[in-house]
């Protein structure tokens, strides 16, 4: 079974209270965040992290030292010491998402606006580039971020990054209109959640996904680390 939490930055009242965290975070990750010169990137960036480290905390029931990560050869991050827990974070523009269970998952989030949609060559296979054409215009853009959130999250899921080019496999709707696809003999299975001016998306070879998103305010897991800022962060 997996879950999946969303936070929103926007809840950040004071950004540089996230400046207590840094010591939560390894040291690769802070090196990271300061070269970030947009302060919603780092905001985004520490957040994402911490949100993982709660979580795993509360699943494993350890602490948040004991907890290290390492990547595979794509890049993917994993727990090194820990089976059985798997996870994949996600974020765009206010909110970060990060899906956790006991099975590979991938997990995407696009805010919705507009874009160039002629990039849908890069994202469409040929038989979605057919269907895209014949949907209406007013639909294209909602079309075109569904199919870009849903293959997304079978990349995360798969944990190889840019060397799987979207155009390169095809979704497919059973005869109960459940998505699926089809990659390398495994078969992923897909949920879309609703969340207005935004996409999102889940991947997993497991059919165990959650009915509903759950949203954390800033308080309910910062707390966790620092409890003396509880009021600050409110």
């Amino acid at each position: 079974m997996f879950e999946i939490y969303a936070v929103n930055i926007r809840d950040f009242k004071d950004e540089k209270i996230l400046d207590e965290f840094f010591k939560y975070i390894s040291a690769e990750k802070i090196q990271r965040l300061l070269r970030f010169r947009i302060s919603e990137d780092k905001k985004r960036g520490m957040v994402s992290d911490l949100l993982v480290r709660y979580l795993i905390c509360n699943k494993l029931k350890i602490k948040n030292h004991e907890i290290n990560f390492t990547v595979n050869k794509f890049g993917k991050p994993f727990l090194k010491d820990y089976i059985g827990l798997e996870y994949n974070i996600s974020h765009s523009n206010e909110l970060v998402v990060c899906a956790i269970g006991n099975y590979g998952v991938g997990i995407d989030i696009e805010y919705i606006k507009d874009i160039d949609l002629n990039t849908a060559n890069y994202v469409f296979s040929t038989e979605e580039y057919e269907e895209y054409n014949n949907v209406s215009l007013n639909k294209k853009l909602d079309y075109f971020y569904s199919i870009w959130t849903l293959k997304e999250s079978l990349i995360k899921a798969k944990g190889m990054g840019l060397h799987i080019p979207m155009n390169s496999f095809t979704l497919t709707r059973n005869s109960n209109k459940e998505l699926y696809c089809l990659y390398n003999n495994s078969k992923y299975y897909f949920k879309e959640y609703s969340i207005p001016e935004y996409k999102l998306s889940i991947c997993s070879k497991m059919k165990a996904f959650p009915k509903d998103i759950q949203f954390y305010s800033s308080s309910e897991f910062l707390s966790f680390f620092e409890p003396a800022l509880k009021k600050q962060l409110l």
